[in-house]
């Protein structure tokens, strides 16, 4: 609700007891040594469960390889995660837009342009590709996720726990779908689409499970159940749903017609959005501070940018390039994929 968001935007930099029942998205911290301190440190503050013990599967940048040492070489990547570029610090990459705004979800057109909500100041906006505002919508409903089915926009709204609509240049929202009364939890936050299923997939955050819809807000099915606060779907290269957790096992996999959320690989902990690309599903990670590279059937990762303040949405521009918002400092910046 948009007084919980503002209670995480108020401790964005400290992950504050109980915070994680009322506010929109689990809290970030000054630096990633910071969060392992935490996070090894005060359990209480989080889920409640410990971090896995396993490295995570942070796959190297590739570099000459050593004939000096007898130890053997470790298994090559795969041609994905191989194709990948180095990291880079956020704040060098190239920025889209420096908004007024506390960006939050992103939604790509093929028109090279933005849509931006932010739930915080109560606004969904339309920017260019340049970054230059087209136009500007208010809704005091904590706008979330953002899809396009047909010739609308399908928009979550958080404070009533609902999906609504609207067909741009018109900023009428109409209501499609309200989902079970968050109670005193935080509603909806990113939704996703299954164009081959020609359906909607809704994480209802504050009940833990993964819905399904048509374009109409109709016909909802139960996907998924337990699987935690559950803030984003996207459909993977395999067919499966994917589902981003802001939990210790931050990625499920779900099948397509439904089942248990099964958690993919270690050290993908907290997760805010997906965008699937290829064979890879790209994630923001929100502790992290990071957008990595995910092989789904193994868990594989790298990390492609590093130092993001508040990580939020991801969106694939026109131009082949992620989108990736930092609420914190306000920016829009672009990272790279992985094609090769």
């Amino acid at each position: 609700m948009i007084s919980a968001v503002a209670v995480w935007r108020s401790c964005v930099r400290i992950r504050c007891p109980g915070v994680a029942a009322l506010g929109r998205r689990s809290f970030t911290f000054a630096t990633t040594a910071a969060t392992a301190v935490v996070l090894l440190g005060f359990t209480g503050c989080g889920s409640g469960v410990a971090p896995s013990a396993s490295a995570p599967t942070r796959l190297p940048t590739p570099t000459a390889t050593s004939t000096s040492t007898a130890t053997a070489a470790p298994s090559p990547p795969t041609a994905g995660l191989s194709s990948c570029p180095s990291s880079q610090p956020f704040a060098s990459l190239p920025k889209l837009a420096h908004t007024d705004l506390s960006p939050d979800d992103l939604l790509a057109l093929p028109d090279g342009s933005l849509w931006v909500t932010d739930p915080v100041g109560g606004s969904i906006e339309h920017l260019a590709a340049d970054g230059h505002v087209l136009a500007r919508i208010a809704d005091r409903q904590a706008p979330e996720g953002m899809v396009v089915s047909g010739n609308s926009i399908v928009l979550a709204e958080q404070t009533p726990n609902r999906l609504v609509s609207f067909v741009p240049p018109s900023s009428v929202l109409t209501p499609l779908l309200t989902l079970p009364p968050p109670g005193n939890q935080a509603g909806v936050d990113g939704i996703g689409l299954d164009a081959v299923g020609d359906r909607l997939l809704i994480p209802d955050s504050a009940h833990g499970t993964l819905l399904s819809a048509d374009a109409g807000g109709r016909h909802v099915v139960t996907l998924a159940s337990g699987l935690g606060r559950d803030v984003a779907a996207t459909v993977g290269p395999d067919g499966a749903i994917y589902v981003a957790v802001e939990g210790d096992h931050g990625l499920l996999r779900v099948a397509t017609a439904g089942g248990a959320g099964v958690p993919v690989g270690p050290g993908l902990v907290q997760l805010d959005d997906l965008v699937t690309v290829g064979p890879l599903i790209y994630a923001t990670l929100l502790i992290a501070g990071e957008v990595v590279a995910i092989e789904p059937a193994t868990g594989a990762f790298r990390v492609l940018a590093t130092g993001i303040g508040a990580a939020q949405g991801l969106a694939l521009l026109a131009n082949g390039r992620l989108a990736v918002a930092d609420s914190n400092t306000h920016v829009i910046a672009t990272v790279p994929t992985c094609a090769a």
